[in-house]
């Protein structure tokens, strides 16, 4: 065989080695990649157990949250201010649809978050006298523990939602009037949620400090656990409560 023809056969053996290859990484990527195109590990998760988790601790902690700071305003005094927010958990109790809506969250966590700055400032040593003001503050201390811990699962999950959901909107568009709510919810909490996290944490330092001087019990996981079943929404499955040691 002379030189040219050489050359040429060990080329042409080149090209199919190399189109082979080619095919077979090109199989390998399709494999990965649904009917829509998108990649398949893109949306790859439990959407409805993190969809679930994610309203129900935003459900649970806001609700919780609520309830801690008309304890610590109750036990101070301000009647009137635990009042107005006896009455937006009571709103939200009668209503959880409204903790769906992105637009009426924000206005809720604003709330919470002006609630939480004002008894940031307070003196609990001094304005929080006797055994009403102790017991009130003794449940705070339950209730702002468990919003806290509630808040930043919150926002876990809404940040694995805010990864996620836009492929699977894609993968499913007939699903964007279901999902498209959801990954709202999702972005907003996500914003606003560290400042509440923020808030809870000074909040709780506070009650702890003065419950520490005043011998109250800190909350055991066996009574967080179970307040924390009393607090989940309705048509809950109740899973988030067993990630509560973990």
């Amino acid at each position: 065989m002379n030189t040219k023809k050489l050359v040429s056969l060990i080329l042409v053996m080149v090209s199919v080695i190399s189109f082979t290859g080619c095919v077979e990484t090109l199989s390998g990527v399709m494999e990965n990649v649904g009917d829509s195109g998108v990649s398949k590990n893109a949306g790859d998760f439990d959407r409805e157990a993190v969809v679930q988790k994610f309203n129900d601790a935003l459900v649970a902690g806001t609700k919780l949250t609520v309830k801690a700071i008309v304890a610590i305003k109750s036990a101070v005094g301000h009647k009137e201010e635990a009042v107005k927010l006896q009455q937006l958990l009571k709103d939200l109790e009668n209503d959880e649809g409204k903790m769906k809506d992105e637009g009426k969250m924000k206005e809720i966590f604003d709330q919470i978050n002006k609630a939480a700055e004002s008894v940031k400032e307070l003196d609990l040593e001094k304005d929080a006298e006797g055994a009403e003001a102790q017991k009130y503050l003794g449940g705070s201390l339950l209730n702002i523990s468990l919003a806290g811990w509630l808040d930043k699962k919150c926002l876990e999950y809404g940040k694995l939602l805010v990864e996620k959901l836009p492929y699977e909107i894609k993968a499913k568009p007939m699903e964007i009037g279901k999902l498209k709510p959801v990954l709202n919810l999702a972005k907003m909490a996500v914003s606003e949620m560290p400042k509440q996290i923020g808030n809870a944490g000074e909040v709780l330092k506070k009650v702890a400090d003065y419950a520490g001087t005043k011998g109250i019990p800190f909350p055991s996981e066996a009574e967080k656990k179970e307040a924390l079943k009393d607090e989940m929404p309705v048509n809950s499955d109740k899973e988030l409560v067993n990630e509560l040691s973990t």
